[in-house]
């Protein structure tokens, strides 16, 4: 996940490997409760979008863009969490982002106008990213390479298969039989249950921090290109794709940025984001199937 995992990983693995093998089945079970929390978020718009617009008087557009907030959040955050774990550790990095996720999640079930389900949505999206990439590397820190095909499948179940195909059902059957928003609240206490275990065993968890700089001009330039990318494909079919000036716009202001970030990343100075694992070809076959 970049240097300081690299550096701590046996220190924490050490820390795991003296636990029980209920610790163990905990650790991995927490991840994966806080991270079914993200599957239900982020199937809501795309699986509830008629539901949400007759709760909020909103129309097919504002829900579109709802998504593209939520999509925007999550993919920024996924691509900043290693860095913020460098600044401020594992351990603060990954409860702080379960925390806001689980409050988050819960603040969706009272919300009451189209302002706040974008308030909300962001704040879940963001703290989705972070709890799924944070926690997919404490799992590969705090594991050895031959528990890793015991632990990922779980995960995986958790992070991929469970949004895919069993978050549109659980949503449906609630919003068809009793209202949409109690689908938050039976989903939380996996969430609070997840969230306390890691509370209660946060010394799992590293505390190593280095001094990165925040560069200010890249995050600006990632940013748009990742709301315009997002944009086009959420957009691009009800607006008949390059028929429609403003996906030409939006892809060509992606591009534009998009070749800012690559000069920025390649003018010799420490890059932002870290690609020595794709170093591995497995992490590289695996990256490249999930796109």
């Amino acid at each position: 996940m970049s240097d300081t995992a690299a550096t701590v990983g046996p220190s924490v693995m050490d820390k795991l490997r003296r636990e029980s093998i209920w610790s163990k089945i905990g650790f991995v079970g927490s991840l994966c409760c806080l991270v079914l929390l993200d599957g239900v978020n982020g199937a809501m718009t795309s699986s509830l979008g008629r539901y949400l617009m007759g709760s909020f008087a909103a129309t097919p557009d504002q829900i579109t863009w709802a998504t593209i907030v939520y999509y925007v959040s999550k993919l920024y955050a996924l691509l900043l969490a290693a860095r913020l774990q460098e600044r401020i550790g594992q351990r603060r990095a990954l409860l702080a982002a379960a925390t806001i996720l689980v409050v988050s999640t819960s603040a969706g079930a009272f919300i009451t106008n189209y302002p706040s389900l974008l308030a909300v949505i962001l704040m879940q999206a963001g703290a989705g990213g972070m709890v799924i990439a944070l926690g997919q590397g404490a799992l590969l820190m705090a594991f050895p390479r031959r528990d890793q095909p015991i632990v990922q499948p779980f995960f995986a179940l958790a992070s991929v298969m469970f949004p895919a195909t069993m978050a549109p059902w659980f949503l449906g059957a609630f919003a068809y039989n009793f209202h949409w928003q109690h689908a938050y609240l039976w989903i939380v206490p996996l969430g609070l249950l997840g969230g306390g275990w890691l509370f209660r065993n946060q010394d799992v968890l590293s505390d190593a921090t280095r001094s990165v700089s925040v560069p200010i001009v890249k995050i600006i330039l990632m940013v748009i290109s990742l709301f315009s990318i997002v944009y086009a494909l959420q957009q691009g079919n009800r607006n008949r794709w390059l028929e429609s000036p403003y996906i030409v716009w939006a892809l060509l202001l992606a591009g534009v940025c998009l070749l800012g970030v690559a000069f920025t990343e390649s003018d010799g100075r420490p890059t932002y984001l870290p690609y020595k694992a794709f170093r591995y070809a497995n992490f590289t076959f695996g990256f490249s199937a999930g796109l």
